[in-house]
Order: C-alpha cells, then structure tokens, then sequence
C-alpha cells in the first residue's frame, strides 16, 4: 500500500506545483512569496504531523482508523490554512471533520 501511496502523493504535489507557478505567471504575479510560505507551513504542520500518526496506526495494525483519521488532519490542515487563502477552506475543513465523525 505503501508503495503505491507515496508516488501518488509525490506526483500530486508537483502537478499542484506545476499548476501553481504557470497560473501565477500567467496573472503575473509572484509565486513564491511571504504570504504562499505562511500558507504552506500552516497547511504542513497537521498534514505532517497526521501523516506520522496514520504511520504508526499502520504500524500496530489499526487501519480501520486510517480514512477517519486522515480527514480529520486533512481537515484540521485546511482550517489552519485558511487564514491566508480564500475563507472557502474553512468551511470545506469543517465539512471533513463532520465527514469523519460520520465516517466512523
């Protein structure tokens, strides 16, 4: 499973990089700046850290708990994140929590 999952997750965030940096140009403006390092460092901190915490649910054999779980980092991400992008993520990290109170 493992092996499957991270070139998954390796190709989505450089098609969202790459998506990214040619809409950027396109609007001309930057991509790279103060406000985009703040968005990713808000969206990395849970993401990581529920990534290291579904590691060692795989590792004591609990993946029953894997999708609850992973929405709700997914979830906790995109509310931390949404005070620099649109308020939209907000909602939508709200919404996967619900989803993952429903889901298990």
């Amino acid at each position: 499973m493992l092996s499957f999952a991270m070139p998954v997750m390796v190709l989505s965030l450089l098609a969202a990089g790459v998506m990214t940096y040619v809409k950027s140009q396109r609007i001309k403006q930057q991509f790279w700046d103060a406000s985009s390092r703040r968005l990713l460092i808000n969206l990395m901190i849970p993401m990581v850290t529920g990534g290291v915490f579904l590691l060692s649910l795989v590792g004591h054999g609990l993946v029953n708990m894997i999708a609850p779980v992973s929405l709700v980092f997914y979830g906790m991400a995109l509310i931390n994140a949404s005070k620099y992008s649109i308020a939209d993520l907000r909602y939508l990290g709200f919404l996967e929590i619900v989803l993952r109170l429903v889901s298990s």
